[in-house]
C-alpha cells in the first residue's frame, strides 16, 4: 500500500503550546498603600471607639461619628474606589451593631440601614450617573451636540 501523500495538520504541525503570559502580584509599594490607606482610618475608628463621648452624645452616635470620619479619610486616602469605601463602611456601621440591618418590629418608622434605597429618588440620581457615564464611554453625547450643531 503506498504512503499516503496528504498529510493530516496534526502530523505537520509541532505540539508546542503559544508562550504564555506571566501574571505578576502588585510590588509591594501597592500593599503598602493598601496597608497604610486602611490601617489609617481603622486607628480612627478605634480610637473614636474607645474614647470618651461627649454628654450630648450617646455611645451609638460617638462609634457612627467615628466610622463617618474613618470612612471620609479613607475616601481622601484612595486605597480603593470610593464606592467601595463607601459600602465598606455602610457593612462596618452594620457589622458592628451601631444600625441594624432591617426595620425593627417594634419600631417599624427607625432607620436601618437599608433605607435610603428605598427611596425613589435615589435611584433616578444613580441612573443618571449611569447614564451619563455611557455617554461619555460611547461618544453618544458628542455625536447629539455635533448633530445639533451641524
Amino acid at each position: 500500500m503506498p504512503a499516503n501523500p496528504i498529510s493530516t495538520p496534526s502530523q505537520t504541525q509541532s505540539h508546542t503550546s503559544p508562550p504564555q503570559q506571566r501574571v505578576d502580584a502588585p510590588p509591594a509599594q501597592h500593599w503598602r498603600k493598601m496597608a497604610l490607606g486602611f490601617g489609617v482610618p481603622i486607628i480612627i475608628a478605634l480610637i473614636f471607639w474607645f474614647s470618651p463621648h461627649p454628654e450630648a452624645l450617646t455611645d451609638q452616635a460617638w462609634r457612627m461619628f467615628g466610622i463617618f470620619v474613618a470612612t471620609i479619610v479613607c475616601i481622601i486616602m484612595a486605597p480603593m474606589p470610593m464606592g467601595a469605601v463607601t459600602i465598606i463602611g455602610m457593612i462596618a456601621t452594620v457589622l458592628t451593631g451601631i444600625v441594624p440591618l432591617s426595620p425593627n418590629s417594634d419600631n417599624p418608622g427607625a432607620p436601618y440601614a437599608l433605607v435610603g434605597f428605598g427611596n425613589s429618588t435615589i435611584w433616578l440620581i444613580v441612573m443618571a450617573f449611569l447614564l451619563s457615564r455611557g455617554f461619555i464611554k460611547t461618544g453618544f453625547g458628542r455625536r447629539v451636540a455635533l448633530f445639533f450643531v451641524s
